[in-house]
């Protein structure tokens, strides 16, 4: 037989073999090996081994039509809804056929009150997202027992030769209001604030908009989204994700947060402008990377715009259970630009909590910010590192004390029960003044350029300090008159010597009598004190002073307008009165700005 006898053989073997399996395949057109065919289901061999039908189980997004504008999330939107013709309403809906930049100019899951009752049934399920920028225009609105799964993080950083890799995996960005790409279409992120994910809840309740608000009813279960990054991609005031009404099995896990830093919010978690505090509790986020990356124009960084402060993650409860944890979050700020980077990286008021393994204060002011917005109650700090920071955002002070502090317990409320165990700077040639701050029990503890760490912190149910094991540089602020300026709320005039050696009073624009009644150190007598007062600036802002039995020698209000009295005191030697030094030295022209 020659080579091209055998050739042709093999040829016409596999032709056969190939129109045998296509007979299989198309079942020949028999009435028993009929297949059925369903949109964007994937063929699996039936229970007979017969032929191939439909899995239901399974839709790929990419062959559906949308009902609207026919975009990438408009076709996820019509996959999602198709599940629920299904027999058991559960599925999977693999979008990972998108790629690259789309489009996105609604949200991509139904929304399950629209219409009146009965309402549309959300199917339980997952969606999967592939390697696609799905820019978008809308909120993204996650219902409850809805899970999403990307395929990662992109690489945020420069190569070595300095250029800056494409985009990759899963990620959801903003459509700028300024110079937005042509994928865009010309639209920018709608909202007041814009945001890019929120959750929405179950039957009945609209996904068609965020929950919370101080709803009831409307909390999300089993919802957690992972392996996905948010971009606002430098949109003025937007938030990445807005996780409000969100409770057990909800969340986010390996997820990125970039681009807020201009007036924006990264992560935002419970509501807390609501009574309920948004319903947060036992929500989870684990692996987070929360940071301004050196792609533009997501890298312009303000402390504030429209009066609205710029936060990495804010994290506020309304003084209820927030989410069971934070865990493994690196914030970092150090690629900013502009002139001001955020204040704080956490801004954390919460109770029934834990915080573990943080890398913060990498280009902020304050890493770990406990208390600044509500309440802190029962919670566990664990291992809290601080890198590199800025400290060109606003620099709050505590007494004498003040710069930049990996962890700050702010004494505007409440903290109680709280469990800080190894926190520390992490050496490097810019690093952070203070490893920790905490202003109402006046303990500081200073960078030591050695082991720099609290090993452990506890402040009891009482909101005393119950230990304080590190090592050294630890200053203890005492119960005596402390060095700074400590401003008095008029309307009350409670002196706090402790929190500063000037005390300093202005005349309320309701005018009025000022009842002075100082706290008094039981030590450090002998301590000097100053006490500026400013007088209003006119009939109707005007103000005289009554001083109490323990404060001798104290001078009247000057009838000035605008006059600033300035007036010296030192502490008795049992440490319980306050006698004048001499009669207040009172300015009634040109004063400044005291």
């Amino acid at each position: 037989m020659t080579s091209v006898e055998g050739y042709a053989r093999g040829f016409v073997v596999r032709l056969l073999s190939a129109l045998y399996l296509a007979a299989l395949l198309v079942g020949a057109g028999s009435s028993s090996n009929a297949q059925t065919i369903n949109q964007g289901q994937p063929a699996v061999g039936n229970n007979g081994a017969t032929a191939f039908t439909s899995s239901p189980v399974v839709l790929d997004a990419t062959q559906f039509t949308g009902t609207n504008f026919n975009d990438a999330c408009d076709k996820i939107n019509a996959a999602i809804t198709a599940l629920l013709v299904a027999p058991n309403k559960n599925g999977v809906v693999d979008a990972r056929g998108f790629t690259g930049a789309q489009i996105c100019q609604e949200s991509m899951f139904p929304d399950t009150a629209a219409g009146s009752a009965p309402y549309p049934q959300i199917p339980t399920g997952k969606l999967l997202l592939g390697n696609a920028v799905f820019w978008v225009t809308t909120t993204q609105v996650q219902p409850t027992k809805f899970q999403v799964e990307g395929v990662g993080w992109p690489n945020p950083h420069a190569q070595p030769n300095g250029t800056i890799p494409p985009d990759a995996n899963t990620i959801i960005r903003a459509c700028p209001s300024i110079s937005p790409p042509t994928v865009c279409q010309s639209k920018s992120l709608s909202g007041t604030p814009p945001i890019i994910w929120c959750w929405g809840a179950g039957t009945g309740y609209s996904t068609g908009g965020c929950n919370g608000g101080g709803l009831t009813g409307d909390i999300a279960f089993g919802s957690l989204t992972q392996y996905v990054t948010f971009d606002c991609f430098g949109l003025a005031n937007c938030v990445d994700m807005q996780a409000y009404d969100i409770q057990e099995g909800s969340g986010c896990w390996h997820c990125a947060f970039h681009g807020w830093g201009n007036g924006g919010i990264g992560l935002q978690i419970c509501d807390g402008t609501a009574a309920g505090g948004g319903g947060c509790q036992n929500s989870s986020f684990l692996d987070l990377d929360v940071g301004i990356q050196d792609t533009t124009p997501g890298n312009t960084c303000n402390t504030t715009v429209n009066g609205i402060n710029t936060v990495p993650i804010l994290v506020n409860s309304h003084g209820n259970p927030g989410p069971r944890f934070l865990k493994g979050v690196t914030v970092s700020a150090a690629k900013c630009s502009g002139t001001s980077t955020p204040t704080d990286s956490i801004r954390y008021s919460s109770e029934f909590g834990s915080l573990e393994d943080l890398l913060v204060e990498q280009g902020t002011t304050l890493g770990l910010h406990l208390g600044a917005d509500g309440n802190v109650n029962s919670v566990a700090v664990l291992n809290v590192d601080a890198g590199p920071p800025i400290g060109n955002g606003s620099n709050p002070t505590c007494g004498a004390f003040s710069g930049t502090t990996a962890v700050w317990l702010d004494p505007l409320h409440t903290i109680t029960n709280v469990a800080l165990s190894a926190a520390a700077i992490v050496s490097n040639s810019a690093h952070a003044v203070n490893v920790l701050v905490d202003c109402k029990n006046k303990k500081h503890y200073a960078y030591d350029g050695g082991g720099h760490g609290v090993v452990q912190y506890l402040v009891n149910d009482a909101g005393a300090v119950a230990l304080a094991a590190g090592n050294d540089n630890i200053t203890a602020f005492g119960s005596g008159v402390q060095l700074g300026v400590n401003t008095v709320a008029a309307t009350a005039a409670a002196l706090d010597v402790t929190a500063g050696n000037v005390q300093q009073i202005a005349c309320p624009s309701s005018g009025g009598l000022v009842t002075v009644t100082p706290t008094v150190p039981t030590v450090l007598p002998g301590t000097e004190i100053t006490l500026i007062f400013i007088q209003g600036p006119n009939v109707s802002n005007f103000c005289s002073i009554t001083y109490p039995s323990i404060m001798h020698g104290g001078t009247s209000a000057s009838p000035a307008y605008n006059s600033v009295s300035t007036q010296k005191f030192i502490v008795s030697n049992n440490g319980t009165d306050l006698y004048a030094e001499g009669a207040a030295s009172v300015c009634t022209s040109s004063c400044g700005a005291p």
